[in-house]
């Protein structure tokens, strides 16, 4: 196969490239680096490609032999009712398998379609959406990493390396590892109504509960957000590492923060260093997905110190339990925090 002219819905469609992005088949991995390596001008297209196909997630199923022999036992019904018109010698003339054969086949055809049909919807940007309780490490065709934290989704268009700026859009959270390029392309994180430049640096991006908390671990990075009173005329705020901005309802707030307290989570940890009970609560709503109902207890007054794992909410609320004596029920949808 030339692969040297294909376009990047031609590779999404390509079965040894689906092979390669989607399995750990070594044929295939050996035979796309080395390929890679021979064609760097393509290197754009096969990144872009590949994040497509992460990002479809599509399953094909197989018709069985009952399925072809039940829309075979309804065509004969329609036809007796005068739905379908066909000559008795042509239908005796397929066995059955040849019928349950041409269904798989048009199945098959149909699959293909909208497979396409989702890759030219893909096309126009490529997304990642997160589950309740589950993280995401994702590598941008730039090379920059993202942490993408639970209930959180990241998008970006599919012609990003040749634009002007790299630019994602997130809501949720996220840790972001921004390489440097060597035309010097900023690279934007719009969060809301903030818009968050930088060059090469680490940081996290938390958007939730009407607030955007933007922390830097390394570098620098320049914000630049809608005035309180004129959202026409923008603020721009530049940070330093360390530094924590927060923005809510036009109000901005600048500190100095413990950085592991707020990156910490893409390590698969919770630290909580002398925080209320109501913080944990908001991030176990945040995280889990769950409602938190309170009886006879006041979170704000309740204080911890802890490093508990993320993606071990029974344990976290033992821990609860032990250190606050409290009852615990968890529902389906809920958990109730009452004083025993």
């Amino acid at each position: 196969m030339d692969y040297r002219s294909f376009s990047i819905e031609e590779f999404v469609a390509d079965a040894y490239f689906q092979r390669w992005v989607l399995s750990e088949e070594e044929t295939a991995d050996i035979y796309w680096k080395k390929w890679l390596q021979d064609h760097p001008e393509q290197r754009q297209d096969i990144l872009e490609a590949a994040a497509i196909l992460r990002s479809m997630h599509f399953t094909a199923n197989e018709p069985t032999e009952e399925d072809a022999a039940q829309v075979w036992r309804d065509i004969v019904k329609n036809r007796s009712t005068g739905r379908y018109k066909v000559k008795n010698q042509k239908i005796m003339a397929f066995p059955w398998y040849a019928v349950a054969a041409s269904i798989a086949l048009v199945l098959a055809v149909t699959f293909v379609m909208l497979k396409v049909q989702d890759v030219n919807h893909a096309l126009f940007g490529i997304s990642y959406q997160t589950e309740f309780g589950q993280t995401q490490e994702l590598i941008l065709p730039d090379g920059s990493s993202v942490v993408l934290g639970a209930n959180s989704s990241l998008h970006y268009s599919s012609g990003w390396l040749g634009d002007s700026e790299r630019t994602v859009s997130l809501e949720g959270e996220a840790y972001f590892s921004v390489v440097h390029t060597e035309d010097d392309q900023k690279f934007v994180v719009y969060s809301d109504e903030v818009a968050i430049t930088v060059l090469g640096t680490r940081f996290n991006v938390n958007n939730r509960r009407d607030e955007n908390q933007i922390l830097l671990e390394e570098g620098s990075i320049r914000l630049s957000l809608p005035q309180a009173i004129n959202k026409s005329e923008k603020v721009e705020v530049n940070m330093q590492p360390g530094e924590l901005v927060s923005v809510q309802e036009g109000k901005i707030t600048k500190a100095i923060a413990q950085t592991e307290k707020y990156i910490s989570w893409t390590a698969g940890v919770f630290v909580f260093e002398k925080a209320p009970l109501s913080e944990v609560i908001e991030l176990i709503e945040d995280h889990f997905g769950y409602t938190v109902i309170t009886q006879g207890v006041e979170p704000e007054e309740m204080i911890m110190t802890a490093e508990l794992r993320t993606t071990d909410l029974d344990m976290m609320l033992r821990y609860l339990s032990e250190i606050f004596q409290l009852k615990v029920e968890k529902t389906h949808e809920t958990i109730t925090l009452s004083s025993t």
